[in-house]
């Protein structure tokens, strides 16, 4: 009789999924049971679950359910139909990052600060390139962001010359708490 153990799910993307146990990364299945009584995709596992079952031939592990969600990260597809997608779980901490340039929208932070209230979990900005902007100009920023969270969001500024940026995000890298980055995808391929 195998022994159920419980995982971390690190990725899942079409039906492929890896989990993290005893620091051990593993290529893992869905059982069969577990898929038929999913009464639909939101029920599957996601990043971010801890998901119980078995492993097999040393190094599958076979998911067979998950752990009660504390936070779940969702949004609406942009088909017609409205679906919710499930995005990820238990997240205690979202990074929402943005940047000091024409790619700023304040519409834009409204949605991911929605999406990370509506999950349970905690929203920081991160407002980046701000060594390319007069103190003025961050002012002018800055003052955006408080309009949009009502003073309510923690803010972390960083940028080529910032200093003690790894101080800013340490209260909120703790162990056994899950974080995750949001930006636009426009700041991603930016130099």
């Amino acid at each position: 009789m195998q022994t159920q153990q419980t995982a971390f799910l690190i990725f899942q993307s079409q039906g492929h999924y890896k989990v993290l146990l005893n620091h051990q990364e593993l290529t893992a299945t869905i059982s069969g049971r577990y898929r038929h009584l999913a009464e639909s995709t939101n029920d599957l596992p996601i990043v971010g679950d801890q998901v119980t079952g078995v492993i097999y031939d040393t190094d599958y592990f076979q998911i067979q359910g998950h752990l009660p969600r504390h936070t779940l990260i969702q949004r609406h597809n942009s088909n017609k139909q409205q679906q919710i997608q499930t995005l990820a779980a238990n997240i205690a901490t979202i990074f929402i990052v943005t940047s000091t340039n024409q790619e700023f929208s304040e519409a834009r932070l409204q949605r991911y600060l929605t999406m990370a209230w509506d999950s349970g979990a905690t929203p920081v900005i991160v407002l980046s390139k701000t060594d390319l902007v007069s103190d003025s100009e961050l002012t002018i920023f800055l003052d955006a962001i408080a309009s949009v969270t009502f003073d309510s969001v923690p803010v972390i500024t960083t940028g080529q010359t910032a200093s003690n940026v790894a101080a800013a995000f340490k209260p909120y890298l703790t162990a056994g708490q899950w974080v995750t980055l949001s930006a636009h995808p426009a700041l991603v391929n930016q130099p």
